[in-house]
């Protein structure tokens, strides 16, 4: 009985092992896979699609050591940025040199990075893909730029 417990016991123990050494994994694979230059190509928020001149000629560059750039025809936002993907919903924060934070959760899917985040705070940080009316995320889906 104590051999079946013992055996038991192990077997959790690698699995869990396992299961750390997959989420360094994707850690790694995201920190990596996330960097380069990547062009929004839409916009939601309060649960609908925002006008395309919002979306449009925004690009976001993700570069080693955490640096991060966004460009809007209106202004250039430079500043750090950090990914947990050891959760469930993967985060991200991005922030300004100014001192503005973004707070989000994100989908990296080949050439397509997927985020939904809000300016607020980090309690409200989003819970999933999609905004809602009087909400105070932004769902954007951008595409890597080929060079």
């Amino acid at each position: 009985m104590v051999l079946k417990v013992l055996t038991i016991l192990a077997a959790g123990l690698l699995i869990a092992a396992d299961d750390t050494k997959k989420e360094e994994k994707d850690k790694d694979k995201d920190a990596k896979n996330i960097i380069g230059e990547w062009k929004m190509v839409s916009m939601e928020r309060d649960g609908k699609q925002a006008p395309e001149e919002e979306s449009k000629d925004v690009t976001v560059t993700f570069a080693a050591e955490n640096k991060v750039t966004i460009k809007t025809p209106k202004e250039d936002i430079s500043g750090t940025y950090k990914l947990d993907a050891s959760k469930k919903l993967k985060e991200l924060t991005i922030e300004a040199d100014d001192g503005k934070k973004l707070f989000g959760i994100y989908k990296l899917d080949g050439d397509k990075l997927t985020i939904c985040a809000v300016t607020e705070s980090e309690e409200d940080r989003p819970t999933e893909f999609s905004t809602k009316e009087g909400s105070k995320a932004r769902l954007v889906v951008l595409k890597r730029e080929k060079k």
